[in-house]
């Protein structure tokens, strides 16, 4: 079952960054040094501007669609993140939309990189923790703090800033 996201007030969602970013400072952690990605799929686009007077700054949307549509609404309040598995016939879209693509679906969605570049690209692959990763991006509301004690530079949260 999911759930919009609907009537969010600024101060509630100001007051959940703060608890998240104390619980990022509880993992070991300086909050400075994990960027907090608002994963805003059930976040309709009415309700944007309140993550922005709350100090939300970057937004991560997991559908094609909804994050061009969502974009147009308030492209300028935001940096924008694709956070989904990125579909071939997607890329063209998306690519120069957005800051960072977080996941690609297939090798013809890699293919259609070469023609349609993004600024950068995060690949899920299976590393150890020696590799010295600049950017990692792992953990939703479920586990951030896990992820962040395990090194996560991103961090997508959803539910935690709105409820």
């Amino acid at each position: 079952m999911t759930r919009e996201f609907t009537q969010l007030e600024p101060a509630a969602v100001r007051a959940n960054l703060a608890r998240i970013q104390e619980a990022i400072a509880a993992a070991g952690r300086d909050p400075g040094g994990v960027e907090l990605c608002a994963a805003i799929k059930y976040v309709g686009a009415a309700e944007l501007p309140a993550l922005a007077e709350a100090g939300v700054r970057l937004v991560g949307e997991n559908r094609a669609q909804e994050l061009l549509a969502k974009q147009d609404a308030h492209r300028d309040l935001f940096e924008w993140d694709f956070i989904g598995a990125l579909q071939s016939r997607k890329v063209r879209d998306v690519a120069p939309a957005v800051r960072l693509i977080h996941s690609i679906a297939s090798d013809s969605a890699l293919t259609q990189l070469e023609r349609h570049p993004a600024r950068e690209v995060l690949i899920q692959v299976n590393v150890a923790g020696e590799h010295g990763l600049t950017r990692l991006s792992m953990g939703t509301t479920q586990d951030y703090p896990v992820a962040v004690q395990e090194g996560a530079t991103i961090v997508r949260i959803g539910s935690a800033l709105y409820i």
